[in-house]
């Protein structure tokens, strides 16, 4: 077992293409023995967005705090804030963004390798 606060993990600031503004903790994945699932922390900055993609596994996103849009395959942007959960099915195209005025911190789990 192990337990620990997110900010005792260091963000690393992702700068691959598609994403903007984004830093990722990985709170829990297969270092910690977790061979199934990760447990990560997104944090987007206002005008930032992670990429465009179909996930090769389910994901379920929870808005932990600020505000946001979930962009589905359609390019509807469904508003999100803190307490909303997202259930993504396995290769579903999808995006997020941050379109307000303060940080938009996500929880996402999903498979080890994604």
């Amino acid at each position: 077992m192990i337990i620990r606060s997110s900010s005792d993990v260091r963000p690393q600031h992702l700068s691959d293409t598609g994403y903007s503004k984004v830093a990722s903790r990985l709170l829990a994945g297969t270092r910690d023995g977790c061979n199934k699932i990760t447990l990560r922390m997104l944090t987007i900055q206002p005008g930032g967005h992670i990429p465009r993609e179909a996930a090769r596994g389910e994901r379920v996103i929870y808005v932990l705090s600020g505000g946001g849009e979930y962009v589905d395959a359609d390019g509807f942007a469904h508003e999100m804030n803190a307490g909303d959960t997202a259930a993504v099915p396995a290769w579903e195209v999808f995006h997020m963004q941050n379109r307000s005025g303060g940080d938009l911190v996500l929880l996402i789990a999903a498979g080890p390798n994604q």
